[in-house]
């Protein structure tokens, strides 16, 4: 089974550190969907969308959500990421939805402001971004300091880990977008996350 793409993307590193904790032994493939990168990516792929998830008999899964659901079905409840009670469920939902809105609008303001010429920028789109990308981090600190009972508890989560990959993202890719000092629960929360075996050994690069 091969993951490809880079990890410097929240989703194909939130991919990469949940098979580690289910246990699933996974090739990754560090290719760009950009450059000499995209050529190879669509000849796998014909959409060319990362992350790409080729499972052993061929079949091609892609979106981060779509793959972690395949997954989430198919371990033993002991190694599950998610609760399996309604209720538990829908607050755990709730938080990986901010959190990959976080990363997602992340994406786009970096692409607008870091690809695209400055004299073909739209302002109103940049600021549109930046207060997407504000509202979803400050739900999350929020989130992690009324929730620390379950998101920091003994066992890991999908809310957790996609929490903790969303702010690493932001901070590598827009390190001058949000004060630190604004989010302070997501700072600590993160920096114990990063800490983790697994996510030492899935560095964004």
């Amino acid at each position: 089974m091969q993951l490809i793409g880079l990890l410097r993307s929240p989703f194909v590193r939130r991919v990469a550190i949940s098979l580690k904790y289910y246990g699933i032994p996974f090739e990754h493939y560090p290719l760009s969907a950009f450059g000499e990168g995209y050529p190879i990516l669509s000849a796998i792929n014909p959409v060319a969308k990362l992350p790409t998830l080729v499972l052993d008999n061929g079949d091609i899964l892609m979106d981060s959500g779509l793959i972690l659901e395949y997954f989430e079905s198919q371990v033993p409840v002991i190694q599950k990421l998610l609760p399996m009670t309604a209720n538990d469920l829908a607050s755990h939902l709730k938080v990986i939805g901010l959190a990959m809105m976080g990363a997602d609008k992340t994406v786009q303001l970096a692409y607008e402001t870091q690809r695209r010429p400055e004299d073909k920028q739209y302002g109103e789109w940049i600021e549109r971004l930046t207060q997407q990308i504000k509202g979803a981090f400050n739900a999350l600190d929020s989130e992690v300091a009324n929730n620390s009972d379950w998101l920091m508890g003994e066992a890991i989560s999908q809310a957790a880990i996609s929490t903790a990959v969303a702010w690493s993202f932001n901070q590598y890719a827009l390190p001058n977008v949000l004060d630190k000092q604004d989010f302070p629960n997501l700072v600590q929360f993160t920096q114990s996350l990063e800490s983790l075996p697994n996510f030492i050994d899935t560095p964004i690069e």
